[in-house]
């Protein structure tokens, strides 16, 4: 579906729908370019299976559809790669070990030796 919406973009000369599109911004992770093909059929008023039909029959809804994606294109790329940043700083977190008992030391709490009496 994509390769027609390329196309499309290349024609009408939106570099950023283009560039995520080839997948050159979003790397081998498509949900970057699946948002980018929801946010046309959206503004198209179709789903995204539907953007070819309205292609066809309305080109000027897609171009018009496009050039209105392509206008939030930076706020759409700085929303995902805010996305990215978080979870990279949880894996960073998690790679940490747990943070309960992190600064106990083991330590046994005041009053307490830890063997039983008897």
């Amino acid at each position: 579906m994509s390769a027609f919406l390329l196309d499309a973009a290349r024609h009408i000369g939106a570099p950023l729908l283009t560039r995520v599109l080839e997948r050159k911004i979003g790397g081998a992770n498509t949900r970057l370019a699946s948002e980018v093909i929801d946010a046309v059929a959206r503004r198209a008023g179709v789903t995204p299976e539907g953007l070819e039909q309205v292609a066809d029959e309305h080109p000027s809804r897609l171009v018009d559809a496009m050039r209105e994606t392509e206008a939030m294109m930076p706020e759409m790329i700085a929303l995902y790669a805010q996305g990215l940043e978080g979870q990279f700083a949880l894996l960073q977190a998690e790679g940490k070990g747990p943070w309960w008992g992190s600064d106990c030391g083991g330590a046994a709490p005041a009053g307490k030796s830890g063997a039983q009496d008897a």
